[in-house]
């Protein structure tokens, strides 16, 4: 006798692997067609499961965009807010933080560079909400907060708003350059690339060239 558990030779899912694979499916549906072009139903027969049993894990369409999108970022919003608390650590040095959190920041963009991408090229509108409702404040305390314990500067609000654009931008435009060239970031050597930058300025020999190629 088979296995109840068990249907067509394939292991039934619990409800957590379930709810992951819909996730999964969500994520991908919407990287091709935008929040605008997607239904329930095609997100349904992506995950090979009927729409009615989708609505079982999942209210609506937002929540499925909620859940694909904003909770991996709140997973690196832990990440980066553990790696804060533990900055007046003994054994923590600021610039070795500072690349922690840029292997942090890169590695999440080049996962996200693809959804990003057909989020603000595609759906402007919802992508600034997403940006102004969600993106940024999401990161910008904990990324603040990382840089004030590791310069000990008190910056006034503006400055720390300059600070946040100017880090996560350049994460965003290196992630969404290596996907329009079909490559994957290395985001060890990104991290340590932009570490040296962030800490230590342009290199003397590059401020030189510049100064040059300015003339």
């Amino acid at each position: 006798m088979r296995n109840v558990s068990e249907r067509d030779g394939r292991r039934r899912l619990s409800a957590q692997e379930r709810r992951h694979q819909i996730v999964e499916s969500a994520r991908a549906v919407f990287l091709r067609q935008g929040y605008a072009g997607t239904r329930t139903r095609e997100i349904a027969e992506q995950a090979g499961i009927t729409e009615a049993f989708l609505y079982r894990f999942f209210d609506s369409k937002q929540d499925l965009y909620k859940a694909s999108v904003v909770e991996p970022m709140r997973e690196l919003v832990a990440e980066l807010q553990a790696t804060a608390n533990g900055i007046g650590a003994s054994d923590f040095r600021g610039r070795e933080v500072l690349r922690q959190v840029n292997q942090m920041l890169a590695r999440f963009m080049d996962e996200s560079a693809p959804f990003l991408a057909a989020l603000w090229l595609r759906e402007l509108g919802r992508g600034r909400v997403f940006y102004q409702e969600e993106l940024r404040p999401l990161l910008g305390k904990p990324l603040n907060s990382v840089i004030s314990k590791i310069t000990g500067w008190n910056a006034p609000a503006d400055e720390h708003s300059l600070i946040f654009a100017a880090m996560v931008g350049t994460h965003v435009a290196i992630a969404m350059d290596a996907m329009l060239r079909g490559e994957r970031l290395d985001a060890r050597r990104t991290a340590d690339q932009l570490t040296q930058l962030f800490a230590d300025g342009v290199p003397p020999s590059v401020a030189e060239s510049l100064v040059e190629f300015s003339r």
